[in-house]
């Protein structure tokens, strides 16, 4: 919960206008809030796990669940947040790749070529 605040804290201090603030708001401001995230998550989690423990095959899906939920939000918080983790170059190195396997789905000729079907403008 605390980390949520410094982030929220951190994204209006990098609204002041200055160049250097807004890079040291989003270097403190985004680690903070995948920290945040994930453990809210891992919390809401085992308190579920908690509740339902009495039911082996609801605490088996909501193992799986949170497993597929855990890896869908690292993939998605990582390349924010991984080029402020200092130190590590194989983590860096795997974000490359990632990046790239992102980049990979974007075509700049999607909004040239993107043709919609129809028999063109209508009005009520």
């Amino acid at each position: 919960m605390q980390k949520s605040l410094v982030a929220i804290v951190a994204l209006i201090w990098g609204q002041l206008g200055d160049p250097e603030l807004v890079h040291r708001a989003f270097k403190l401001a985004l680690p903070s809030l995948a920290f945040a995230l994930v453990f809210m998550s891992a919390a809401f989690y085992h308190a579920l796990l908690a509740t339902t423990s009495h039911n082996i095959l609801l605490s088996i899906a909501n193992t799986i669940i949170y497993s597929v939920f855990s890896v869908s939000i690292s993939y998605l918080l990582a390349p924010y947040c991984g080029p402020y983790i200092p130190g590590f170059r194989l983590f860096k190195i795997s974000m490359h790749i990632y990046l790239r396997i992102l980049l990979g789905f974007v075509d700049e000729d999607d909004a040239q070529t993107h043709h919609t079907l129809g028999s063109g403008p209508t009005s009520l």
